[in-house]
Protein backbone atom coordinates (compact mmCIF):
# COMPACT_ATOMS: atom_id res chain seq x y z
CA UNK A 1 0.00 0.00 0.00
CA UNK A 2 1.75 3.25 -0.94
CA UNK A 3 2.08 6.24 1.41
CA UNK A 4 -0.04 9.73 0.78
CA UNK A 5 2.92 11.69 -0.33
CA UNK A 6 3.24 15.09 -0.03
CA UNK A 7 2.59 18.04 -2.78
CA UNK A 8 3.06 21.51 -3.03
CA UNK A 9 0.50 23.46 -4.77
CA UNK A 10 1.82 26.86 -6.51
CA UNK A 11 0.29 30.09 -7.94
CA UNK A 12 0.27 29.85 -11.56
CA UNK A 13 1.45 33.69 -12.30
CA UNK A 14 0.73 34.37 -16.13
CA UNK A 15 3.57 36.92 -17.40
CA UNK A 16 6.83 38.03 -17.51
CA UNK A 17 10.05 38.19 -15.25
CA UNK A 18 11.15 41.97 -13.43
CA UNK A 19 13.95 41.19 -15.66
CA UNK A 20 11.89 40.74 -18.86
CA UNK A 21 10.03 44.02 -18.71
CA UNK A 22 13.26 45.78 -17.70
CA UNK A 23 15.42 45.24 -20.15
CA UNK A 24 12.35 43.82 -23.05
CA UNK A 25 13.42 46.74 -25.05
CA UNK A 26 16.69 46.46 -26.94
CA UNK A 27 18.81 49.26 -27.63
CA UNK A 28 16.83 51.93 -26.36
CA UNK A 29 17.99 55.05 -24.22
CA UNK A 30 18.10 55.83 -20.73
CA UNK A 31 15.13 58.38 -21.43
CA UNK A 32 13.36 55.77 -23.54
CA UNK A 33 13.80 53.37 -20.70
CA UNK A 34 12.17 56.14 -18.23
CA UNK A 35 9.41 57.11 -20.73
CA UNK A 36 8.35 53.04 -21.09
CA UNK A 37 8.74 52.47 -17.38
CA UNK A 38 8.24 55.74 -15.43
CA UNK A 39 8.67 56.03 -11.88
CA UNK A 40 5.43 54.97 -10.14
CA UNK A 41 5.33 51.67 -12.08
CA UNK A 42 9.12 51.12 -11.09
CA UNK A 43 8.07 52.26 -6.92
CA UNK A 44 5.33 49.61 -7.65
CA UNK A 45 7.43 47.07 -8.55
CA UNK A 46 10.00 47.37 -6.05
CA UNK A 47 7.69 47.80 -3.35
CA UNK A 48 5.57 44.14 -4.49
CA UNK A 49 9.32 43.09 -4.42
CA UNK A 50 9.97 44.29 -0.82
CA UNK A 51 7.09 43.02 0.47
CA UNK A 52 7.31 39.68 -0.74
CA UNK A 53 10.94 39.65 0.80
CA UNK A 54 9.92 40.86 3.92
CA UNK A 55 7.28 38.25 4.04
CA UNK A 56 9.78 35.49 3.53
CA UNK A 57 12.11 36.54 5.98
CA UNK A 58 9.83 37.44 8.54
CA UNK A 59 8.83 33.49 8.02
CA UNK A 60 12.86 33.16 9.17
CA UNK A 61 13.84 32.19 5.57
CA UNK A 62 16.78 32.90 3.64
CA UNK A 63 15.99 33.26 -0.28
CA UNK A 64 19.42 33.30 -1.62
CA UNK A 65 19.06 33.92 -5.28
CA UNK A 66 16.58 37.35 -5.00
CA UNK A 67 17.30 39.14 -8.49
CA UNK A 68 14.61 40.54 -11.36
CA UNK A 69 14.56 36.68 -13.22
CA UNK A 70 13.13 35.50 -9.99
CA UNK A 71 10.94 38.40 -9.51
CA UNK A 72 7.43 37.06 -11.58
CA UNK A 73 4.91 39.69 -12.67
CA UNK A 74 1.61 38.69 -13.42
CA UNK A 75 -1.20 39.75 -15.35
CA UNK A 76 -2.32 41.92 -12.84
CA UNK A 77 0.65 43.41 -12.63
CA UNK A 78 1.86 42.84 -9.15
CA UNK A 79 5.28 41.00 -8.36
CA UNK A 80 5.65 37.58 -7.11
CA UNK A 81 9.07 36.53 -5.45
CA UNK A 82 9.43 32.50 -6.98
CA UNK A 83 12.09 30.00 -7.04
CA UNK A 84 13.38 29.10 -3.37
CA UNK A 85 15.63 26.54 -5.07
CA UNK A 86 18.34 27.96 -2.94
CA UNK A 87 16.38 29.05 0.44
CA UNK A 88 17.26 27.99 4.23
CA UNK A 89 15.17 28.11 7.06
CA UNK A 90 17.23 30.79 9.48
CA UNK A 91 16.19 32.68 12.51
CA UNK A 92 16.13 36.89 11.52
CA UNK A 93 19.19 37.19 14.22
CA UNK A 94 20.72 33.86 12.97
CA UNK A 95 23.74 33.58 10.38
CA UNK A 96 24.86 30.40 8.13
CA UNK A 97 28.52 29.24 8.25
CA UNK A 98 30.34 29.81 5.32
CA UNK A 99 31.02 26.73 2.86
CA UNK A 100 33.25 26.31 0.22
CA UNK A 101 30.69 26.43 -2.63
CA UNK A 102 29.61 29.57 -3.87
CA UNK A 103 25.48 29.44 -4.26
CA UNK A 104 23.32 32.02 -6.19
CA UNK A 105 23.59 34.34 -9.15
CA UNK A 106 27.01 36.41 -8.88
CA UNK A 107 25.47 39.49 -10.32
CA UNK A 108 23.38 40.15 -7.28
CA UNK A 109 25.74 38.39 -4.97
CA UNK A 110 26.84 39.93 -1.17
CA UNK A 111 30.42 40.21 -0.77
CA UNK A 112 29.80 37.48 2.56
CA UNK A 113 28.62 35.13 0.05
CA UNK A 114 31.20 35.25 -2.63
CA UNK A 115 34.03 35.12 0.58
CA UNK A 116 32.37 32.38 1.94
CA UNK A 117 32.21 34.38 5.19
CA UNK A 118 28.78 33.23 7.35
CA UNK A 119 25.81 34.43 6.04
CA UNK A 120 22.28 36.17 7.29
CA UNK A 121 19.10 37.78 5.91
CA UNK A 122 21.10 40.96 4.97
CA UNK A 123 22.28 38.88 1.97
CA UNK A 124 19.12 39.01 0.65
CA UNK A 125 19.13 42.99 1.48
CA UNK A 126 22.51 43.20 -0.80
CA UNK A 127 20.35 41.39 -3.26
CA UNK A 128 17.77 43.75 -3.15
CA UNK A 129 20.00 46.84 -3.74
CA UNK A 130 21.36 45.34 -6.93
CA UNK A 131 17.25 45.05 -8.16
CA UNK A 132 17.10 48.72 -7.05
CA UNK A 133 20.24 49.70 -9.21
CA UNK A 134 18.56 47.76 -12.13
CA UNK A 135 15.30 49.74 -12.12
CA UNK A 136 16.95 53.25 -11.72
CA UNK A 137 19.22 52.42 -14.56
CA UNK A 138 17.25 49.88 -17.10
CA UNK A 139 20.69 48.07 -17.06
CA UNK A 140 21.84 44.61 -16.72
CA UNK A 141 24.13 44.19 -13.38
CA UNK A 142 28.28 43.79 -14.11
CA UNK A 143 26.83 43.22 -18.24
CA UNK A 144 29.96 41.85 -20.02
CA UNK A 145 31.84 40.37 -16.61
CA UNK A 146 32.75 36.91 -15.92
CA UNK A 147 32.32 35.70 -12.28
CA UNK A 148 35.71 36.11 -11.89
CA UNK A 149 35.67 39.90 -12.37
CA UNK A 150 32.46 40.24 -10.96
CA UNK A 151 34.00 39.18 -7.58
CA UNK A 152 37.43 41.16 -7.85
CA UNK A 153 34.86 44.10 -8.32
CA UNK A 154 32.61 43.56 -5.25
CA UNK A 155 35.31 42.00 -3.00
CA UNK A 156 38.68 43.32 -3.39
CA UNK A 157 38.14 46.73 -4.99
CA UNK A 158 35.34 48.19 -2.38
CA UNK A 159 37.82 47.65 0.58
CA UNK A 160 39.90 50.73 -1.34
CA UNK A 161 38.75 53.41 0.37
CA UNK A 162 37.51 53.34 4.25
CA UNK A 163 34.50 55.36 5.24
CA UNK A 164 33.03 56.31 2.17
CA UNK A 165 30.57 54.43 -0.39
CA UNK A 166 32.31 51.21 -1.94
CA UNK A 167 33.57 51.69 -5.12
CA UNK A 168 33.03 48.01 -6.06
CA UNK A 169 29.63 48.17 -6.93
CA UNK A 170 27.62 49.32 -10.53
CA UNK A 171 28.21 52.79 -11.29
CA UNK A 172 25.71 55.68 -10.74
CA UNK A 173 25.88 58.02 -13.37
CA UNK A 174 24.42 61.52 -13.13
CA UNK A 175 21.43 60.81 -15.14
CA UNK A 176 20.50 58.23 -12.59
CA UNK A 177 20.85 61.12 -10.08
CA UNK A 178 18.86 63.25 -11.76
CA UNK A 179 15.76 61.04 -12.48
CA UNK A 180 15.89 58.95 -9.01
CA UNK A 181 13.20 59.86 -6.54
CA UNK A 182 14.94 61.75 -3.59
CA UNK A 183 16.02 59.20 -0.59
CA UNK A 184 16.25 56.28 -3.28
CA UNK A 185 20.07 55.90 -3.99
CA UNK A 186 20.85 56.18 -0.62
CA UNK A 187 18.29 53.81 0.41
CA UNK A 188 20.13 51.60 -2.09
CA UNK A 189 23.73 52.40 -1.30
CA UNK A 190 22.86 51.65 2.34
CA UNK A 191 21.39 48.10 1.40
CA UNK A 192 24.70 47.28 -0.65
CA UNK A 193 27.30 48.41 1.86
CA UNK A 194 29.72 46.26 2.12
CA UNK A 195 29.69 44.67 5.56
CA UNK A 196 26.03 42.95 6.40
CA UNK A 197 25.56 44.47 9.83
CA UNK A 198 25.38 48.15 8.29
CA UNK A 199 22.65 47.14 5.53
CA UNK A 200 18.48 47.55 6.88
CA UNK A 201 16.78 45.26 7.29
CA UNK A 202 13.29 44.18 5.07
CA UNK A 203 11.19 45.89 7.16
CA UNK A 204 13.31 49.44 7.05
CA UNK A 205 13.51 49.05 3.46
CA UNK A 206 9.77 48.55 3.12
CA UNK A 207 9.56 51.94 5.16
CA UNK A 208 11.75 53.93 3.55
CA UNK A 209 10.21 52.71 -0.09
CA UNK A 210 6.76 53.86 0.91
CA UNK A 211 8.06 57.08 2.09
CA UNK A 212 9.47 57.49 -1.29
CA UNK A 213 6.45 56.43 -3.18
CA UNK A 214 4.66 58.75 -0.78
CA UNK A 215 6.31 61.67 -2.16
CA UNK A 216 6.10 60.66 -5.39
CA UNK A 217 2.38 61.02 -5.70
CA UNK A 218 2.49 64.42 -3.48
CA UNK A 219 5.24 66.08 -6.07
CA UNK A 220 2.64 64.28 -8.77
CA UNK A 221 -0.36 66.34 -7.43
CA UNK A 222 1.31 69.36 -6.50
CA UNK A 223 2.87 69.69 -10.26
CA UNK A 224 -0.48 68.47 -11.54
CA UNK A 225 0.76 65.39 -12.85
CA UNK A 226 3.11 67.05 -15.41
CA UNK A 227 6.13 65.29 -16.85
CA UNK A 228 4.70 62.03 -17.15
CA UNK A 229 3.31 61.30 -13.54
CA UNK A 230 -0.37 62.05 -14.40
CA UNK A 231 -1.06 58.33 -13.60
CA UNK A 232 0.76 58.02 -10.08
CA UNK A 233 -2.17 58.33 -7.92
CA UNK A 234 -3.80 55.38 -8.90
CA UNK A 235 -0.74 52.95 -8.52
CA UNK A 236 -1.46 50.54 -5.51
CA UNK A 237 1.78 50.68 -2.44
CA UNK A 238 0.97 46.90 -2.04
Amino acid sequence: MLEPSPGIVLELVEGNSLFQIIHGERGESFMQYQRRLPWPVRLRYLLDSSYGLRAVHNSGILHGDFKTLNLLVGADQRVKVADFGLSKVLDALSVLPGTKTITGTPQYMAPEVMKSQPQGMRVDVYSLAIVMWELLSGQIPWKGMDIVQIIQQVTEKANEVKGRPPPGRPAINHLHYQSAPPGYIQLMQECWAQHPNDRPSTDICVQHLEAIQRNQRSAAQHFGGLGGMGGMGGMGGG
